[in-house]
């Protein structure tokens, strides 16, 4: 009896605790990245892509005017600029997460300095970029969401930093009922580290998260209960003052992470590289883009990747078709 408990402990551990050892199908992709030609606007490296339904947008938190900017996502032709940074009820005091209400054809932005989510009317800005937001529902200082995916108003996953003893604080993921304000949190994964940091990425077709750890060669890969999948370690793994995973997320089939693999005290840290995985965190490839990520998302009616760089192009995106990852 004792034996086949410890069998049957030993294939559980295998399942959840995997350790990679080497990363290196590493793939040039720098040919393949397409540059999108934007002239007229410079963005600083601090600017974030979106997709808005039909829409890429820029926000760009440094901006001296319009922070937000929108571009047709199949041609990159230039649309409009909306959303200025001040007091008034029609600005910006700290501007945060965008999202796509396509039911209500709302662009939801995250304003930390209000602690409000404002919501424009993307029909109303197409006529008046200078239309005024309403003031869509009010965020609680009580764990707020410093990330979230959004999948709809009363559900959609977040991540908070939560109070875990006297001035401690770590990462959490939790559901977030936006409308109601209400936030249930996950699991914490990693107790035995006292300052848990990570990024959140999410797959709603799948009903799963991955929490990517910024300080730590480390992924947890976990379903919408909570209920850890899989810790995914690298092998990176035991070193000490990395940093490790940027913006992270889910196309139809992989988890793709941005990763940074710098010391804490190199500056700047240069990132030409992302991480690609299959949604159970086994290895498949690793991309070297060539470029100096700043920030990436995914246009899944295109199949691509659209990045922002710190680099000698501002944008340009990866068509995922023009890459066979199938037999990596």
């Amino acid at each position: 009896m004792i034996i086949l408990i410890t069998t049957i402990a030993c294939q559980n551990n295998s399942k959840t605790e995997i350790y990679q050892t080497k990363r290196n199908n590493i793939i040039n992709v720098n040919q393949l990245i397409h540059k999108i030609n934007i002239d007229t606007i410079y963005f600083s490296n601090s600017s974030v892509p979106y997709i808005i339904g039909e829409y890429l947008a820029i926000k760009d938190t440094k901006s001296l005017e319009s922070v937000i900017h929108l571009f047709n996502k199949n041609n990159f032709n230039y649309v409009l600029p909306f959303g200025n940074i001040g007091q008034s009820p029609n600005e910006i005091t700290i501007p945060g997460e965008l999202s796509w209400n396509e039911i209500t054809r709302e662009i939801y932005v995250q304003d930390g300095g209000k602690c409000e989510i404002l919501a424009y009317k993307l029909d109303s800005l197409l006529i008046n970029n200078r239309f005024s937001p309403i003031e869509k529902y009010h965020i609680s200082n009580d764990n707020y969401p410093l990330q979230y995916i959004y999948a709809n108003d009363t559900f959609s996953l977040c991540r908070v930093m939560a109070e875990i003893g006297y001035n401690k604080t770590t990462a959490l993921t939790g559901k977030w009922n936006i409308k109601s304000g209400k936030i249930e949190l996950f699991n914490n994964f990693h107790k035995e580290f006292k300052q848990n940091r990570f990024v959140l990425a999410v797959s709603y077709k799948d009903s799963i998260y991955a929490e990517c750890n910024i300080w730590y060669d480390l992924i947890s890969i976990a379903d919408f209960n909570g209920n850890l999948i899989s810790n995914i370690y690298g092998p990176d793994w035991d070193e000490e003052g990395l940093i490790c995973f940027g913006n992270s997320l889910f196309t139809n089939k992989y988890l793709v992470c941005i990763y940074n693999g710098g010391k804490f005290e190199q500056n700047p840290i240069i990132t030409t590289k992302c991480i690609v995985f299959n949604k159970n965190g086994e290895y498949i490839s690793t991309f070297d883009v060539g470029y100096n990520i700043k920030n990436f998302c995914y246009d899944e009616s295109n199949n691509r990747l659209i990045f922002t760089f710190d680099d000698e192009i501002q944008l340009g995106y990866l068509d995922l078709d023009e890459i066979n990852l199938e037999n990596k």
